[in-house]
């Protein structure tokens, strides 16, 4: 089963498709989206037939999920915003954390789109799914990240360790999600 598609008041969240590979590239190429991620892709050739391979590959089960955030407008492919295991697409085993996470174009920033989307995401997870909460964890230097969260209702809940380091760990329980949406 593929994860659904969802609107939104100015997106459209859907499984990404190898013809946002561009988009994608152009998104994961600039150093100041990258910055509190990794270093940022310089081969192209190789970044497309990754990707071309993760999308023919990506887990079609439910809950979980990346979604193309597109805006509905013009149909551009500003980003992504997932739901998964946290570190990874499969659960750990002793792991119940599902995370939440995005990335934007860098033109896209600062217009509230990732807030918009991951409330989307946010309510299939808490509300449909009837998870019992859900995580992400950032840069510890993320500002504009760590006020996303804030504004979702994520509470900080100390450290985590994922992705090779001691992260901010945020949480939102079900009922308190309940309590903000």
């Amino acid at each position: 089963m593929s994860p659904p598609t969802f609107r939104t008041a100015r997106l459209r969240l859907r499984r990404q498709r190898v013809a946002d590979a561009e988009a994608i590239f152009a998104m994961d190429s600039d150093p100041r989206v990258m910055r509190y991620i990794r270093e940022p892709e310089t081969d192209r050739e190789a970044f497309m037939a990754s990707y071309r391979e993760w999308v023919a590959g990506q887990p079609a089960r439910e809950p979980w999920g990346m979604w193309a955030m597109e805006r509905q407008s013009d149909g551009e492919v500003l980003g992504w915003v997932f739901l998964m295991p946290l570190g990874g697409d499969e659960p750990v085993p002793g792991e119940d954390d599902i995370e939440i996470g995005y990335r934007l174009r860098f033109e896209a920033w600062g217009q509230g789109y990732a807030t918009e989307a991951s409330r989307k995401i946010l309510a299939h997870a808490l509300d449909e799914l009837a998870l019992e909460r859900v995580v992400a964890v950032i840069h510890p230097e993320n500002a504009a990240s760590r006020n996303v969260l804030r504004k979702l209702g994520l509470i900080r809940r100390g450290l985590k360790f994922a992705y090779g380091a001691d992260l901010p760990y945020f949480v939102i329980e079900r009922h308190e999600w309940q309590e903000v949406s």
